[in-house]
């Protein structure tokens, strides 16, 4: 019996340390691994998460359609113009104004719900909603200034939360414009001249090549373009697997 409890005694410490080892062991084992592309997993269930539409986003969108409507317009203007001056059609060019013409702008503007237009230094008509003070008070900052020759930029602004306006600034830059637009006898021929309208003379022609003559303008509906960030945020989404590599990381 007393060789049992010295024995006892000498193996108990041991089996407890094996014990620990088992133990220690059997905790490592059921520890997660870390995963090589954990960061880019994070980084794109970040992108999947539903975050709040600022007020800077929603200008930046807005900057960015109104950019791009207005460029499609100018574009296809001058293709309208090109052809039919070049034609000898006099009278279908003087209708490059009317915006219905060109199908391509009224699908952009259709698909932001948005109407575009322009003017000249002259406010059209005698509106007085609060979108259009907002455009004439506009064109009388562009004029200012024009006058102090300051840099013409785009400008956006809010009315209440359901319309956004987008100007910018019109320059007489392509010689097909002063073909109509420019000084008389300097750019704008003896023959034009007696082609164009009676009411075209003033204030829309005498302008020099880069001159300052109005500015477009885009009323936009604010849904419009809260629709538009949430479509891009959805693309987004569908154009890449949640465990492929940003595109910045692939190898090229």
């Amino acid at each position: 019996m007393q060789i049992r409890s010295f024995l006892n005694k000498l193996l108990l410490p041991v089996v407890w340390i094996v014990l620990a080892i088992f133990a220690l062991l059997a905790n490592s084992s059921c520890e997660p691994k870390k995963l090589s592309n954990g960061k880019e997993i994070a980084d794109e269930m970040e992108r999947h998460l539903v975050k709040r539409i600022t007020g800077s986003m929603i200008l930046q969108e807005t900057r960015r359609v109104g950019d791009s409507l207005i460029r499609t317009a100018e574009q296809n203007m001058l293709t309208h113009l090109k052809t039919t001056l070049d034609s000898g059609n006099f009278k279908a060019a003087l209708d490059y104004h009317k915006l219905e013409k060109y199908p391509e702008v009224q699908e952009i503007a259709k698909k932001y719900l948005a109407d575009v237009g322009r003017t000249g230094k002259v406010w059209p008509n005698s509106a007085t909603d609060p979108a259009s003070l907002l455009l004439q008070e506009q064109l009388q900052q562009y004029t200012a200034l024009n006058n102090q020759k300051q840099v013409l930029e785009p400008q956006i602004s809010r009315v209440g939360a359901t319309e956004l306006l987008y100007t910018k600034p019109i320059r007489m830059t392509d010689p097909l414009c002063l073909q109509c637009h420019g000084q008389p006898e300097k750019l704008v021929n003896l023959e034009t001249q007696k082609a164009l309208p009676e009411n075209f003379a003033t204030p829309r022609t005498g302008y020099q090549s880069g001159e300052w003559a109005g500015m477009w303008y885009v009323r936009f509906k604010t849904q419009g373009i809260l629709d538009s960030i949430t479509q891009k945020r959805k693309k987004s989404r569908r154009g890449q697997s949640l465990f492929s590599k940003p595109d910045s990381t692939k190898s090229k």
